[in-house]
């Protein structure tokens, strides 16, 4: 996100998603019924603030997203005729425990990191 305040009170705020490459753009006017340079300054402290906590969970989902797409790789392997037949069906269900639980665990450490920035 940029966010830039010109001399008239203009306040120009972009977001781009790293991810998807979309982008969106805002302007701000300071005119009768809408935010004050204080309210702005605020704002623009706050967002400032929670940068940290924004890159973290980010990165948290990134990394559950990555495990997901992990653990069905896995569990499409473990389905396919042709690796199935080598694993032994203890095996079969160990894989298919580990990716679950693993799954669990990091979708609550998420949920935990979002609950605590959101305070």
């Amino acid at each position: 996100m940029t966010f830039d305040v010109d001399a008239d009170g203009i306040l120009q705020v972009s977001a781009q998603d790293k991810l998807t490459g979309r982008s969106q753009k805002i302007t701000i006017t300071n005119d009768a019924g809408r935010l004050s340079m204080d309210e702005i300054s605020r704002m623009l402290k706050d967002a400032e603030r929670f940068e940290k906590d924004d890159v973290a969970y980010r990165e948290a989902l990134e990394a559950k997203n990555s495990l997901e797409e992990y653990v069905l790789q896995m569990h499409s392997s473990i389905e396919e005729e042709g690796f199935s037949k080598h694993l032994k069906p203890v095996d079969k269900k160990t894989i298919e425990d580990g990716t679950f639980s693993h799954t669990m665990i990091v979708n609550f450490r998420v949920l935990m990191l979002y609950s605590f920035t959101q305070d």
